[in-house]
């Protein structure tokens, strides 16, 4: 099982999404839509846990091949922004793999942004 995005909320809790479908115990399958959430209840040699659906993808559209989730963000104030691997369209809202949405307002477009002649004003976006 490969991830494809990943987010640390605190030192025990990841947020996370894979790469194609899979199995995830009491779960059952997710899609590579989806983000799934780890609550640890202990680190170390043998980590252990529990794993909820924090985010079912196909509950707001994500159910084309190229609306895989590959980016993922939790803002401070409780938003969450993904990209998706491919070019992503749900409900009306169209968007490409290198734009970051926060459900579903654009939050930056880089193409964009990669296209202004200003580059002071650009943001700083790691991976």
């Amino acid at each position: 099982m490969d991830l494809d995005a990943f987010y640390v909320v605190d030192v025990d809790t990841i947020l996370m999404s894979f790469r194609t479908s899979a199995p995830i115990g009491s779960l059952g399958t997710v899609a590579d839509s989806d983000i799934v959430r780890f609550d640890a209840s202990s680190l170390g040699a043998t980590t252990a846990g529990s794993f909820s659906m924090y985010f079912d993808g196909l509950d707001v559209g994500l159910d084309t091949s190229g609306e895989d989730i590959d980016a993922i963000e939790l803002l401070s104030d409780g938003w969450l922004v993904i990209s998706t691997r491919g070019s992503f369209s749900v409900s009306g809202v169209k968007g490409a793999d290198e734009d970051l949405r926060d459900l579903w307002v654009p939050l930056y477009n880089l193409l964009l942004i990669q296209e202004s002649e200003s580059k002071q004003d650009q943001p700083k976006l790691t991976e």
